[in-house]
């Protein structure tokens, strides 16, 4: 199979493409290269090795394909698709495109490429692993690295590393169970944070009674003004507790509306799980910093005030409520 997907050159690809299969459609998808044979992307969801996929490269230009391998890389997907079928015509659309996205005229091999272009493709590597191993080649990203994590958080002087924070209780509310775990399982590992997570707004409110959180990490739906009023109800009865957002792609104006609401950041899928635990240290590296200008012991149990803030609107109690 790898000496067949080297019969055409492969080059670097960084466009956003559509991916399209039976049962779902991901507008956002990102390539990482390309050839006249298939090509290689992230996406957001899974795809069945053997089934058929459809690539949009931009209007015009919609190519059949089938997908070879698929496997997570944090909580998303890297995915490779061949154009075993493809016609003549696609295909000289196809290097009309590689050409016009790489800046450079795309080479026409009749057989195999050179010898000297399979062995400079760094991605042939890639290619020749098994599954097995293609899995064990990303499994180091959920596991804590062997750091000099000289600080943590009775010595924050602040200098940010992974465990300055050990400790801090963080929440996820999400809905996808996946996604959840692989964040978990991060945060936990990378950081030694305390997690808990919910995936319903309404279970919330007693789970911060039972245990007083430093930060929460809260889906940002995508319907407009609810999503609005989630933020806000939080950020009234726990004024002091950063909340970081986090959502699939979101125009720039959603993105502000929940700054404005009081998020201390936003961040939009795909994303690495590296990013969100840097956006974490950060939100607490802000917090101890704000609280010694102000003079003050930085409070790791500050933002719960009295039980009768947990009193909610009969609308966020209602046993449907879905983020």
């Amino acid at each position: 199979m790898a000496a067949e997907r080297r019969k055409y050159l492969r080059v670097l690809f960084e466009e956003t493409i559509q991916v399209e299969t039976e049962e779902w459609t991901d507008p956002m998808a990102t390539g990482l290269d390309i050839s006249l044979n298939g090509t290689r992307f992230h996406c957001e969801h899974s795809l069945s090795e053997g089934s058929e996929v459809s690539v949009v490269f931009k209007p015009g230009l919609k190519i059949q394909g089938v997908c070879r391998w698929c496997w997570p890389i944090e909580w998303y997907y890297q995915a490779a698709v061949e154009f075993p079928d493809m016609h003549e015509e696609e295909q000289t659309l196809l290097r009309d495109y590689i050409s016009e996205t790489s800046g450079e005229p795309y080479p026409d091999y009749s057989d195999e490429e050179p010898e000297e272009a399979v062995e400079t493709d760094e991605m042939d590597e890639m290619d020749d692993l098994s599954l097995e191993e293609e899995d064990d080649a990303f499994a180091d990203d959920l596991l804590i690295e062997e750091d000099d994590d000289s600080l943590d958080s009775d010595s924050y002087q602040g200098a940010l590393t992974p465990l300055v924070f050990a400790g801090k209780r963080v929440v996820i509310v999400d809905n996808d169970d996946n996604r959840i775990e692989t964040i978990e399982e991060y945060l936990t590992k990378r950081n030694q944070f305390s997690i808990e997570k919910t995936g319903k707004l309404s279970h919330l409110w007693p789970l911060l009674k039972a245990k007083p959180a430093d930060l929460i990490l809260l889906t940002w739906g995508l319907n407009g003004e609810d999503s609005v009023d989630m933020l806000q109800n939080i950020q009234g009865r726990f004024p002091d507790l950063p909340i970081i957002l986090f959502s699939g792609p979101v125009s720039l104006e959603e993105r502000l509306e929940g700054l404005n609401g009081g998020a201390v950041d936003f961040i939009t899928r795909p994303a690495t799980l590296s990013s969100i635990s840097q956006s974490i240290l950060q939100a607490f590296s802000a917090m101890a910093s704000a609280s010694s200008l102000r003079g003050l012991e930085y409070d790791e149990n500050d933002g719960l005030e009295n039980e009768d803030d947990l009193n909610l609107n009969d609308d966020l109690l209602e046993d449907d409520f879905e983020l």
